[in-house]
């Protein structure tokens, strides 16, 4: 097999969540290397870890953008030359950094990669539509929601659609419009991946992108025919929540079976009040407490982030008279530097500033951030033995090309009607939707197993540690992003 053949032609981006770490996509990174039937490139971003993720969707963002401009100028012309296809796959707030970069990553990418085109852009249980319980200000969900808005720094706010400026939208309505969305439209590929209950981080109808919040029946599970045969099928993982729901009558044959189902409910209850009991007065008010503290953190790193101006013209004694013959700046160089400084001159200051670290020069001080990307290049076992054709279910693509147009028409509105059934959405997230579904994506509802299934979507905890069922959904969605990563289909 000649090298070019040995190179890997797909460059997977993985991006993780808020309060999470590059650890948290490991069990993804291993099932695409393991699963992957040719070689791959993998990176994924690290300096956003924990309470730095609290700095705001815009702040992360541009430092996820520096981390894979450095990733990519930092690998030799082998490794890039027969790279074909940039892949993002992303998870909970990942998703929303993922579509704020994809704007500036679309312009670095055609002005030095052009052979690289985008291909898919998977998300894991991503808040598309934001953060909003729609309890009518019951208990507890009101706190929660004035809570979430203020103890999670910059990115609580724009999470809960709570940014509004003064002419302007807020953040997550900007990334739905323009040039952030048409950089979305010119993937080939749209996965969004739902848990339909039991995640505690972000409800099903965010995630799904729709503005109904279903009820999905335990009975639901997909059982097409056409499918049934198919090994990689995770059945009862994947729910068609667009089926007609029933109630179903559970008729007891004996008294006894009706005292273990009572005894069952009142032990399940205790368990549950018990937990609660725990929770408020032992796990909340610490983790309020560690929030809090990150969110002052998360603050403060970000007014210097926002005032770094100021402080470069204060502390390295940098006056104006010297940057005006410096720049060529008119910076009225006969005044001193005081605190009533021009926004406009410092906004100029530093857009000069930023071009000195130009993308045609790698500094020292960035080498460091090249050697602790998290990144991997692998050749597949399946590539191991060249002479052996790669083994191909019957039909496979028949059924693959069904589920995906299945779950591409997987449109709320073709099955569900009325007005008052649907979530009373602000504008914001009304014009958010309306710009999304612009994008034609692959909604797939999952019903996994777990007290919070946000953290089974992805196996945070280590593929070891996961259920049998989430599991197998989880490799049965990597199967997906692959089998489209390697195809010509357009969803």
């Amino acid at each position: 097999m000649s090298a070019d053949k040995e190179s890997p032609k797909s460059l997977f981006i993985l991006i993780h969540g808020l309060l999470g770490s590059h650890k948290h996509m490991h069990s993804i990174r291993d099932l695409i290397m393991e699963r992957s039937k040719e070689p791959v490139m993998i990176m994924i971003p690290c300096k956003n870890g924990f309470f730095k993720t609290f700095d705001g969707i815009d702040i992360v963002g541009e430092r996820v953008l520096k981390e894979i401009k450095l990733f990519m100028r930092s690998r030799n012309e082998n490794e890039i030359k027969n790279l074909k296809k940039l892949n993002i796959v992303a998870y909970s707030m990942g998703g929303l950094i993922s579509r704020y970069i994809i704007k500036d990553l679309k312009k670095f990418m055609n002005k030095r990669y052009p052979q690289i085109e985008f291909d898919t852009f998977m998300t894991f249980a991503t808040p598309h539509l934001g953060v909003n319980f729609y309890k009518d200000g019951k208990f507890p969900y009101n706190v929660l929601t004035k809570l979430g808005s203020n103890v999670l720094g910059r990115s609580g706010r724009q999470l809960f659609i709570l940014d509004n400026k003064e002419n302007a939208d807020p953040l997550l309505l900007e990334i739905s419009k323009g040039k952030y969305l048409e950089a979305l439209q010119s993937f080939k590929n749209h996965i969004a991946l739902a848990n339909v209950h039991n995640d505690r981080s972000v409800s099903f109808y965010t995630s799904f992108i729709t503005d109904l919040e279903y009820q999905c029946s335990s009975n639901t599970f997909e059982n097409d025919n056409i499918l049934v045969t198919w090994d990689k099928f995770p059945t009862g993982a994947i729910i068609d929540v667009t089926a007609k729901h029933f109630e179903e009558t559970i008729a007891s044959s004996s008294n006894s079976k009706n005292m273990v189902i009572k005894f069952t409910s009142v032990f399940k209850y205790l368990i549950k009040c018990l937990f609660i009991v725990f929770f408020v007065f032992f796990i909340f008010p610490l983790a309020l407490l560690i929030n809090t503290f990150g969110t002052v953190v998360s603050h403060i790193n970000v007014w210097v982030y926002q005032n770094k101006m100021l402080l470069y013209s204060k502390f390295s004694f940098l006056n104006r008279k010297w940057l005006s013959t410096k720049l060529d700046l008119d910076l009225d160089p006969d005044s001193d530097f005081d605190e009533d400084y021009d926004n406009n001159e410092m906004e100029q200051l530093l857009t000069h500033l930023d071009k000195t670290r130009s993308d045609e020069n790698l500094e020292k001080t960035d080498v460091a951030d090249i050697l602790s990307s998290d990144w991997e290049t692998t050749k597949s076992v399946h590539n191991k033995n060249n002479n052996a054709a790669p083994s191909k279910p019957p039909h496979k693509d028949l059924r693959l090309k069904y589920f995906i147009n299945k779950y591409s028409n997987n449109n709320t509105d073709l099955y569900i009607s009325g007005s008052d059934e649907k979530l009373p959405f602000d504008r914001p997230r009304k014009e958010i939707l309306s710009s999304l579904n612009t994008v034609k994506w692959i909604r797939i509802p999952l019903k996994l197993k777990g007290a919070n299934t946000h953290r089974a979507i992805i196996a945070r905890n280590g593929l070891d540690s996961t259920a049998t069922l989430n599991k197998k959904a989880i490799c049965f969605n990597i199967d997906l992003l692959l089998e489209l990563c390697s195809s010509e289909y357009i969803a």
